[in-house]
């Protein structure tokens, strides 16, 4: 046994016209709605990868001043990726130095609507090297 919808008083069987623009509007409301997460989610994976980006770049500078011979530690700068690095000794004892690593190139600053990218944002970092 089939099942067959009731004719409207037309005779016509279907959807009617309304009912097709409120799935419509509902469809598009959903639609956008996905839209808006994916842009935010693009977004939030830009941020953590320079996040991860700008924290290898600080180590890799950090392993390369703790390589140097301890007398040698100077004001110097270098570049890693897109991002330079400065640094400096910040007071010296005949046990140990504060260095202080200042990293800039791209990353994300607070704003009024969170987290956003920047071309230039200044890292400053510091750490004690000990004599050998």
């Amino acid at each position: 046994m089939t099942h067959r919808p009731a004719p409207n008083a037309l005779g016509a069987t279907g959807f009617s016209l309304l009912e097709v623009i409120i799935a419509i509007t509902i469809l598009s409301i959903g639609l956008l709605g996905m839209g808006t997460t994916m842009l935010y989610g693009v977004r939030s994976v830009t941020i953590a990868d320079l996040a991860s980006e700008r924290a290898a770049a600080r180590q890799a500078g950090i392993e390369g001043l703790r390589a140097m011979p301890y007398d040698s530690l100077t004001v110097g700068q270098d570049s890693l990726g897109i991002f330079a690095l400065t640094w400096s000794p910040l007071v010296t004892t005949s046990a140990s130095t504060l260095m202080r690593v200042i990293t800039v190139g791209p990353g994300s600053v607070a704003g009024p609507d969170g987290l956003s990218l920047s071309g230039q944002v200044a890292d400053t970092f510091d750490f004690l090297v000990l004599r050998p």
